[in-house]
């Protein structure tokens, strides 16, 4: 056992070492042991300023901070006193890390597009929420309608939007081709199209600067708006889960299924046991060569979610799983372990996967109409009990997030993988916990267990990130087209 810490210094200090050991401003470290601190004040040598003895803390204590004697001064915030064990990257606490971001300036148009490939299905809950939250911003989606998966996937999208109301007057444009079924329009041929429509509708307004930003920018709208509200969360999921709301309740097609929904989807939240912390566990599974096959559930992250919460149990801490998803009915041959390996755990069958206990039709309507998702997780976070969501990066915890789970998702860190970093940016919503070639960082889960939220250090310690531009940018810049920082209007 140990101390987790969080290590803070004035500016005019340069270089902090622990043990020798270079740290971010506002890192967290474990501590077991003394340890020796030093740093640089300009161009001066490294300084030896002594050993730190962490004071031992009971358990439950107000946070501690301890101040080096020697000036300028360096301070560890005790965190936590029982980590049971170190984390194997470097993290910062999210209020720490996002307190630190640049975020870009605005910029003077209300010409403000983006361009979706419809044939995928991650962004559609971001898209929807940037919609939501940005009223000028309009939005191109391109696929091709001969594909009966990608027609399905474009559609589900528009279908949403259209029951949210935010199609509006040409909002929303459909850029659609008939090219065979086998292919599918991608991120380059949706660039191409998207653009060359985005031009037409242009021309006929003048509203200034015409700036188009691609799928995965919509992040931080939805970023943009949290911060305008000093980081705090709750404005925009308010905003977010009132407009799910409204939508459920004026569809028709979700008010004929829901009574099926509610008995065969929620009626697990009446079994909770009170005073215990309920640890979900989204069992996403795509298959080993589906799309992002490294946030599937697998038996050793699995094994890892149990352990920590016996971890959690051997503490006193009254802490039990519920299983998000049954990949061993849809996928016995990839996920048959699952069955002896959860045993006594229960499985929830959100999509009314099992055609030998779900209602008849529940789960067609449920694949057609988006609106039973945000729908479940608003019932989930309204139940009243203490609940927390772990999984792999997906929509699934997406939409779960914007409607008030707390959520933690896990991915490989990277300051120069443009998906990672997404997830990044959105941490104001998802703490990030590591995973290495399949393994999770047993420290960080153990803190997010306990209630931290975390943020992983970056390699180059990136506080913005490259943004949006005009149209002739976006055609043939690399950089504008793969920007994930959309600017607000001025």
């Amino acid at each position: 056992m140990g101390h987790l810490v969080e290590i803070t210094w004035p500016a005019n200090i340069g270089n902090v070492k622990v043990g020798g050991v270079p740290v971010a401003r506002g890192q967290l470290l474990w501590l077991d042991q003394d340890i020796t601190l030093a740093w640089t004040a300009g161009a001066a040598p490294d300084a030896d300023y002594g050993t730190i003895t962490p004071p031992p803390l009971p358990g439950g204590a107000p946070a501690i901070v301890w101040t080096s004697g020697a000036a300028p001064a360096v301070q560890l915030a005790f965190v936590s006193n029982d980590a049971a064990e170190p984390p194997a990257a470097h993290y910062r606490r999210r209020a720490t890390e996002v307190a630190r971001w640049q975020l870009p300036a605005a910029r003077q148009s209300s010409s403000r597009w983006l361009i979706h490939p419809g044939a995928m299905t991650g962004d559609l809950w971001h898209i929807v929420a940037a919609l939501c939250l940005d009223p000028d911003l309009r939005l191109v989606v391109c696929w091709n309608r001969d594909n009966k998966t990608d027609d399905r996937n474009a559609n589900a999208l528009l279908d949403l939007i259209d029951a949210l109301g935010l199609n509006g007057k040409d909002r929303v444009l459909r850029e659609t081709v008939a090219i065979g079924p086998s292919a599918s329009i991608g991120n380059k041929e949706s660039r191409r199209d998207g653009a060359a429509r985005v031009e037409q509708a242009a021309s006929k307004h003048n509203k200034g600067a015409v700036l188009v930003g691609h799928t995965w920018a919509s992040t931080s709208l939805i970023v943009r708006h949290i911060a305008a509200n000093g980081w705090n969360p709750a404005p925009t999921r308010a905003a977010l889960s009132g407009l799910f709301t409204a939508a459920t309740n004026t569809s028709a097609h979700f008010q004929q299924h829901r009574a099926a929904f509610d008995g065969h989807c929620l009626g697990w939240l009446a079994g909770l046991a009170p005073a215990t912390h309920h640890v979900l566990v989204n069992m996403r599974w795509v298959g080993t060569h589906g799309q992002n096959p490294q946030h599937n559930i697998t038996q050793g992250r699995y094994q890892q979610i149990v352990d920590a919460v016996a971890r959690q149990n051997a503490r006193g801490i009254p802490t039990q799983i519920t299983r998000i998803g049954i990949p061993e009915v849809t996928a016995p041959a990839e996920c048959g372990w699952i069955t002896a390996a959860a045993a006594g755990t229960v499985g929830v069958d959100i999509y009314a996967d099992n055609a030998a206990t779900a209602p008849a039709g529940l789960s067609a309507a449920i694949w057609k109409n988006k609106l039973f998702q945000p729908y479940f997780w608003q019932r989930v976070a309204a139940a009243g009990h203490h609940v927390s969501l772990i999984g792999g990066r997906s929509g699934g915890l997406d939409i779960a997030a914007f409607m008030g789970l707390r959520s933690a998702s896990w991915d490989v860190p990277s300051h120069n993988d443009q998906h990672y970093l997404r997830l990044h940016w959105a941490a104001p919503l998802n703490t990030i916990i590591g995973d290495n070639a399949g393994t999770l960082d047993a420290g960080a889960l153990d803190a997010w267990l306990d209630g931290h939220d975390l943020v992983p250090v970056l390699h180059g310690d990136p506080v913005t990130s490259p943004v949006v531009g005009e149209l002739a940018d976006y055609r043939t810049a690399t950089t504008p087209f793969e920007a994930l920082w959309y600017p607000p209007r001025a």
